[in-house]
């Protein structure tokens, strides 16, 4: 067994506090312009441009 002072393993661990079970975002959403879409499971929001103005899409909750 250790021996010794420290911080031990209790405790509820770091994370966002969302709620959430899938871990995902529900909607991608231009910064720029507003505009929404729905997000595609395994495909990053940023890796979408805004059919409107060309801006990348963010991740929306």
């Amino acid at each position: 067994m250790r021996q010794g002072r420290g911080q031990s393993g209790s405790g509820q661990g770091s994370g966002r506090g969302q709620g959430r079970g899938g871990g995902g975002v529900d909607k991608c959403v231009c910064p720029n312009c507003g505009y929404e879409a729905p997000h595609q499971r395994g495909v990053p929001c940023v890796e979408n441009d805004c059919p409107k103005c060309g801006t990348r899409m963010v991740g929306k909750w």
